[in-house]
């Protein structure tokens, strides 16, 4: 990725975890390219979920929220085995020897994430579902394993 940026864009590479979000933001290559004094957007896409609740996915999130100024979005997704436990469950097991196993959240957890925020209709779905348009009608939502929200920072 650096050698791709290495014209020297309007773009950075900042190395770091995102489980310390406090040296993340001090990171001096967000800084050159991010103003958190303006609105921006924090992408938190397919990442949460390979957060364990012991590392505080929720601190994580305040943290990122805190930075933001008014005006800011967030958008995140997380997987879920709320709408076909067993099938859910069996297609991350392959995670759990891993460094970062896929912890699957439900939709109350998910939206506490957005505490303080205001979503962004049509709030906290299933990922194609997330502007009605976006969904195929022969879509079976017990396959799909993933919350998706956008919310708006006051």
């Amino acid at each position: 990725s650096r050698a791709l940026l290495a014209d020297g864009g309007k773009a950075s590479v900042a190395r770091g975890d995102l489980r310390d979000p406090d040296a993340l933001l001090a990171n001096p290559a967000i800084g050159r390219v991010l103003d958190l004094t303006r609105p921006v957007a924090v992408l938190a896409v397919a990442v949460l979920h390979f957060i364990r609740d012991s590392e505080e996915p929720e601190r994580i999130v305040r943290v990122l929220k805190d930075a933001m100024a008014p005006g800011s979005y967030l958008v995140l997704s997380q997987g879920t085995a709320d709408f076909n436990t067993g099938r859910a469950t069996a297609a991350v097991r392959g995670y759990d020897q891993a460094t970062a196993p896929f912890v699957l959240r439900p939709r109350e957890q998910v939206e506490r994430f957005f505490d303080g925020l205001d979503l962004v209709d049509p709030g906290v779905v299933q990922l194609p579902y997330w502007r009605a348009d976006g969904a195929d009608a022969d879509s079976d939502p017990s396959q799909i394993w993933l919350y998706a929200g956008v919310a708006r920072k006051p």
